[in-house]
């Protein structure tokens, strides 16, 4: 099973993004998170194969997450959403 892990400040559009997945239970695990600090905090616990997060959010924006989860876990599938 794949674990995905949604971060955003919004929870409504947590809850959007994971609506979206929720057809595809039995292969994907969904986990969410409120922000980029969050995510980093949950990802030192967790393993995780996919993060989808949003350009514009409260707090450390998206293109920071990304990079940071770049330089730490290099082979970590991200999707970054404009919206």
């Amino acid at each position: 099973m794949k674990k995905v892990l949604i971060v955003d400040s919004d929870s409504g559009m947590r809850q959007a993004f994971a609506g979206l997945l929720k057809g595809h239970d039995g292969f994907l695990e969904i986990h969410q998170v409120e922000g980029g600090r969050a995510a980093l905090a949950y990802l030192e616990t967790h393993e995780i194969h996919l993060v989808i997060t949003r350009l514009h959010m409260e707090g450390m924006d998206g293109l920071e997450l990304v990079t940071r989860l770049d330089q730490k876990y290099p082979r970590l599938r991200v999707i970054l959403m404009a919206s």
